[in-house]
C-alpha cells in the first residue's frame, strides 16, 4: 500500500492573501454603510423640514379661519371698523384701509413685524408644536374698484355674475416649529355692503 503524503505549508510560506482580500472586502462594506447612513440622514432632514413646512400652512390657514369668522362677525353687526372710508384710518389693530399709491404692503415681508402692533394673535393650536401663534391682518378696500352692478334678469346661461359690495383681503401667517419656516396666506372676501 502505499503512503500519500501531505504536504504541509510552514506559517512562514504564506503571503497573507486572505487578510489583504478581507481587509479589502471590509473596506467595501464600511464605505456602503457610511453612504447609507448619509442618505438616511438626509432623507430624515428632508422629511423634517417638509413636515415643518406642513405644519406653518395649516397654521396660516387656521388664522386665515379665524380671521374670516371675526371679518364674518363684524360683517354682520355692521361694524365701523368694516364701514370706515379712505379718509379715516382703522383704530383695530391688524386692520388696514387699503392704500394703492403705497410703495409695500403692510402684510409684505420685511414690513410685517407680525406681532402685537400690526397683527391680530388667531390663538393657540391645541397639540400644535409651532413655535409662535398663528398670526392674521385685514385689508379693507374702502372703494371697491371690482363693485359693478349685478347681472340683470335673463342674462345668458353660464354667465358670471359680476361681483357686488366691499372687498377685504385677510393675509394670514403661520410658523412651524421653527422660527424660520413659516408660511403666509391671503383670502379674498367680498361683502355685500
Amino acid at each position: 500500500m502505499k503512503k500519500i503524503r501531505i504536504k504541509q505549508h510552514a506559517p512562514r510560506d504564506q503571503k497573507g492573501a486572505a487578510l489583504v482580500i478581507s481587509l479589502i472586502l471590509m473596506l467595501a462594506l464600511t464605505i456602503v454603510a457610511l453612504n447609507s447612513a448619509s442618505s438616511t440622514l438626509l432623507q430624515t432632514k428632508m422629511s423634517t423640514a417638509i413636515s415643518d413646512r406642513n405644519l406653518a400652512l395649516q397654521s396660516a390657514e387656521f388664522a386665515a379661519r379665524v380671521g374670516e369668522e371675526q371679518l364674518q362677525a363684524w360683517v354682520q353687526s355692521q361694524n365701523n371698523i368694516i364701514n370706515s372710508n379712505s379718509a379715516q384710518k382703522s383704530n383695530q389693530a391688524g386692520t388696514y384701509l387699503h392704500n394703492p399709491n403705497a410703495e409695500v404692503q403692510p402684510w409684505e415681508f420685511g414690513t410685517a413685524k407680525w406681532d402685537g402692533t400690526d397683527s391680530i394673535d388667531a390663538g393657540e393650536i391645541l397639540g400644535s408644536k409651532t413655535i409662535q401663534n398663528p398670526r392674521w391682518m385685514l385689508t379693507i378696500y374702502p372703494e371697491n374698484p371690482n363693485a359693478q352692478s349685478p347681472l340683470s334678469e335673463g342674462a345668458e346661461q353660464g354667465a358670471i355674475p359680476q361681483i357686488t359690495g366691499r372687498r377685504y383681503t385677510i393675509t394670514a401667517m403661520g410658523w412651524g416649529s421653527s422660527i424660520s419656516t413659516r408660511s403666509k396666506i391671503q383670502i379674498e372676501y367680498y361683502s355685500t355692503f
